[in-house]
């Protein structure tokens, strides 16, 4: 087996399904948590009050949106996450890195613009994904056109949540070979 298919397979098992859904999660229930008008009760509500106002072309039109927006999502978490592992490896490493990381290596990289523009099958995903909105908010009530805005709202607020999961995930990742590397052989598994 070549190196980078090693490294690919790799890749793929770090950031598998159950992973991912487990940072969704984490974002969901924070969410949750954080009070009344959170954008995941917002979207329960949502979800709940469409399949009568929409057609049946406007559903799918909705559904399509949310395949291509969990797929991002799914993309975002792994980015997150590796741009996680090289903030902590940066901040280990550079004694003059920058404190918010964050903001530079993720936020304007890929959920603004100019930055998202660098990732062309992404920002194609993004335009698909809007467009499906689009179609299903056309020539529905203005209650209706609310409760898919709340929808794509949530995948918004979705973006980025799981980013702030999944970077800080990353970071601690780098941080725990770095220790391991330097502990002599001794393995370490807590994370502060």
């Amino acid at each position: 087996m070549e190196l980078t298919e090693m490294i690919l397979k790799i890749r793929e098992r770090m950031m598998d399904e159950s992973l991912f859904e487990s940072i969704l999660k984490q974002y969901q229930e924070g969410s949750r948590a954080e009070g009344s008008g959170s954008s995941e009760e917002e979207y329960d509500a949502a979800k709940a009050g469409l399949p009568g106002l929409l057609s049946e072309e406007q559903l799918a039109c909705l559904y399509e949106a949310e395949e291509i927006c969990f797929e991002i999502a799914q993309w975002l978490a792994e980015f997150a996450f590796t741009r996680g592992v090289y903030a902590g490896f940066r901040q280990h490493f550079v004694h003059d890195a920058p404190a918010n990381q964050f903001k530079t290596l993720v936020f304007d990289s890929v959920l603004q613009m100019p930055g998202m523009q660098s990732y062309p099958e992404y920002c194609a995903r993004r335009d698909k994904a809007n467009d499906c909105f689009v179609r299903s908010r056309k020539r529905v009530t203005h209650a209706a056109a609310d409760k898919v805005l709340e929808i794509e709202l949530a995948w918004q607020n979705r973006f980025l949540g799981v980013c702030r999961h999944a970077f800080p995930l990353g970071y601690h990742f780098a941080l725990s070979l770095i220790r391991d590397a330097a502990s002599d052989g001794v393995f370490v598994w807590e994370i502060e």
